[in-house]
């Protein structure tokens, strides 16, 4: 028996349910896979381009130079000042930190370990701390590191079918939660303290963070009302026809995915949209809570040294430190935002009432823990699938 076939794993909510009598789903499941495979980019090489390593080395020297100078220009501080008082920080904070660091990045792992049901747990964790790692570290690199998962994964016998579904309902939760939610969260915090504050730009914030709560609802509710979806499929039919001919290299899953396209469009579009949902309709508590305790995690790091630095802020502002910091990694030109969202996060403590060595201090514990311990683990956990895979 071929090994994706559904049949190998009974119960797989990406296993879409049987067909009426007389009909049949194999192509239009077929073309899914490839559609899936195309916009998820795991029908491109796992391996960086040498385009893309150079400029991964570049970002990372763009860090330290935004650490180095940016950071302590912005406080009107030598860094020897921000230094001391990181050296300020006891052990038993940084170690914490460290383990919080950790903890997220398993989080994470455990969220897109409950996407892929019957996938090993040490590959997904593998898999998901070397994809995050390489989306840190190569600007852009979001499909590179999905198309790294998939690589895992399938080397380690996970059906290929499970793998796409598994990695399209996950990455939506992230892009929900990450780049939407967060960055609005963001947007309010931002508005709530400068209310108290005075901080600039208050009333803009205020209203994108408005519209953009109101934009997101509708995309939801278009996306979740089914008979909609139909008709906005069919509209976009010709797009669809072309989005595999672009990408190209797919192998046998892509070419039925094109052949399918050509008669029935908008069907292999909804077929990939149906099996993600219910992927996330049956999964979504295993998937979006292991997400936030991550994110809660990371958070926990900031309370932690703003407590040890005694800076005087509470936990309410600081969660809206938090939020914003968030939302400014995504920024793709440094490791997680890195160096930019230390200085932005710095400056809001200071404003918040912090000293500016001690915001400065603050801001590399949270940065160290957000996108130096990923960076570390991921590259250890990727480095040892790459010998495996060599072995």
């Amino acid at each position: 028996m071929a090994p994706d076939d559904p049949a190998d794993h009974p119960g797989d909510p990406s296993t879409p349910p049987p067909p009426p009598p007389g009909a049949s789903s194999a192509p239009a499941s077929a073309g899914a896979d490839g559609l899936l495979a195309s916009l998820l980019g795991l029908t491109r090489s796992d391996r960086p381009s040498p385009v893309r390593l150079v400029l991964a080395a570049c970002s990372l020297a763009l860090l330290v130079v935004l650490l180095v100078w940016l950071l302590p220009r912005a406080l009107h501080l030598d860094p020897a000042q921000i230094l001391d008082a990181l050296a300020a920080v006891p052990t038993p904070v940084l170690l914490a930190a460290l383990v919080l660091g950790v903890l997220a990045v398993l989080l994470e792992a455990l969220g897109a370990r409950a996407a892929l049901p019957g996938a090993p747990v040490g590959a997904v964790v593998s898999a998901q701390a070397a994809a995050g790692a390489t989306a840190l570290a190569v600007p852009g690199g979001s499909l590179l590191g999905i198309a790294l998962t998939g690589a895992v994964l399938r080397r380690r016998g996970t059906p290929m079918r499970t793998v796409l579904t598994g990695i399209a309902a996950f990455s939506a939760a992230d892009l929900l939660l990450g780049g939407i939610v967060i960055p609005l969260a963001a947007l309010a915090s931002y508005a709530a303290l400068g209310v108290r504050h005075d901080l600039p730009g208050t009333l803009g914030a205020t209203i994108v963070a408005a519209l953009g709560v109101v934009l997101t609802m509708a995309v939801l509710v278009v996306l979740a009302h089914r008979p909609t979806t139909v008709r906005i499929l069919d509209a976009l039919a010709p797009t669809i026809r072309t989005v595999l001919a672009l990408t190209g290299r797919g192998g046998d899953a892509q070419d039925e995915a094109q052949a399918t396209a050509e008669k029935h469009p908008a069907a292999l579009a909804l077929e990939a949209r149906d099996r993600v949902a219910r992927i996330l309709r049956r999964r979504w508590a295993g998937i979006l809570v292991p997400m936030l305790a991550a994110r809660a995690a990371q958070c926990a790091v900031l309370w932690i040294a703003a407590d040890a630095l005694t800076s005087g802020i509470g936990p309410l502002p600081l969660l809206g430190v938090f939020l914003i910091g968030r939302a400014l990694s995504l920024v793709p030109v440094t490791p997680g935002g890195g160096g930019i969202t230390e200085t932005a996060v710095a400056l809001l403590l200071t404003a918040l009432g912090s000293a500016p060595a001690a915001s400065g201090a603050i801001a590399l514990v949270l940065g160290g823990a957000t996108w130096a311990v990923p960076l570390v683990l991921g590259g250890a956990l990727g480095a040892r699938e790459l010998v495996r895979r060599r072995g």
